[in-house]
């Protein structure tokens, strides 16, 4: 689990009031239906608009360390949300974090300033879900290939992907129950010339069955 100290801010989720509400992120409608993540720095920006993005877009620029990844201790608070949304969340927050974890999580962060607990919105699933515990099982793999390239005009290209994929199971049957692959590719070309150019791309892709 990521320290405190590395945080840039913590996020706010709800759902939008009206269809008018754009992602900073890709610029796509951010529609009522759906689940809205708002930044909240720690630092105030000099910028007024607001920083918000779609569920998907929050959790990618999350990776790239701009912003903090999508957790439930980087969460602030959730308001306003359907039983839907909220189960949606849900299934988002333990995606990305040990369930063992989670426990801690919803205690809050520690207050540095006077060494008290800051209390967090803890999200609750609706009451229809709520019949018993289903014990879970988390497994995740890291793999890493890399590839190197001669061409005919002396120019070199390196290209190094590192692939992260971690599913959550029903212990019992061994249902998977979401899964998420992070891949990241970095390319290095060196060009006969003397310049370099390097490109990193990062998909990060999550599936849930219902």
């Amino acid at each position: 689990m990521e320290s405190r100290s590395s945080w840039h801010g913590l996020w706010e989720v709800d759902e939008p009031q009206r269809d008018s509400t754009f992602c900073t992120s890709c610029g796509d409608n951010i529609k009522t239906n759906e689940l809205r993540f708002k930044w909240c720095p720690f630092q105030v920006l000099s910028d007024p608009r607001p920083v918000q993005f779609h569920a998907a877009c929050a959790v990618r620029v999350g990776c790239t360390g701009r912003y903090s990844p999508v957790r439930q201790s980087t969460l602030r608070k959730a308001i306003g949300l359907t039983a839907t949304l909220q189960s949606e969340l849900i299934e988002i927050l333990r995606a990305f974090e040990p369930i063992a974890e989670c426990k801690k999580a919803r205690e809050g962060p520690s207050d540095e300033a006077g060494g008290r607990k800051r209390s967090l919105q803890v999200l609750k699933r609706p009451a229809a879900q709520t019949a018993g515990p289903k014990p879970l099982v988390k497994a995740e793999q890291t793999r890493q290939q890399s590839r190197r390239t001669t061409r005919k005009d002396g120019s070199v290209e390196e290209v190094v992907t590192r692939i992260h994929e971690q599913g959550i199971f029903r212990r019992k049957g061994g249902a998977l129950i979401t899964k998420c692959t992070e891949r990241r590719d970095k390319k290095v070309q060196r060009l006969k010339g003397g310049k370099t150019i390097i490109t990193e791309t990062l998909t990060v892709r999550k599936v849930t069955k219902r």
